[in-house]
This record gives structure tokens, C-alpha cells and sequence, in this order.
């Protein structure tokens, strides 16, 4: 896919489009003379990528849970009485 065409088929813009690109080199999940061909991964690697994957997935379950707890938090301290701002 070029750049255009991933422009039209995600409705996104073109700087978009390229830093999408660029992170999915940087990745390692494209390569090639433009990072226009998906990576060939080996069982291994894929073993490797697939746990790094999961990894990944854990810390933002972790992270999401603790933004949760402190959004609650704050809830709790605001007072009650509907959302009106004081002025």
C-alpha cells in the first residue's frame, strides 16, 4: 500500500499516514527499502513479538485499572449536588 492509499482507505491525512508508517518500521512490523513490506518473522521471533505483545497489553490493563481508581477517588472528593460550576 502507498502512502495515498492508506490516506483513502483509513481517512486519515498524509503526515498521518506517514508517522503510522514510521512507527510501524520503527516497530519492526514493516521493512524494506520504505517500510512498505510486512516483516517476515520467524517462529522464534514471532514467540518473541507475541510475549512482547502480551506484555505490553498487561502494563496497560495495570495502568488503565490505576486511572480508574484515581478517577473514582476524585469523584468521591468532588462535591455532590450535580455538576454546576461555582462561580
Amino acid at each position: 500500500m502507498t502512502r495515498f492509499e492508506i490516506t483513502r482507505t483509513f481517512d486519515i491525512g498524509t503526515k498521518e499516514a506517514a508517522a503510522a508508517v514510521r512507527q510501524l518500521v520503527a516497530e519492526g512490523l514493516l521493512t524494506g527499502p520504505r517500510g512498505q513490506y510486512v516483516n517476515s518473522y520467524s517462529p522464534p521471533q514471532q514467540r518473541r513479538r507475541v510475549r512482547q505483545l502480551r506484555e505490553r497489553a498487561s502494563d496497560l490493563r495495570r495502568e488503565a485499572l490505576e486511572l480508574m481508581r484515581t478517577a473514582r477517588e476524585i469523584e468521591q472528593e468532588l462535591p455532590t449536588g450535580g455538576d454546576s460550576k461555582d462561580t
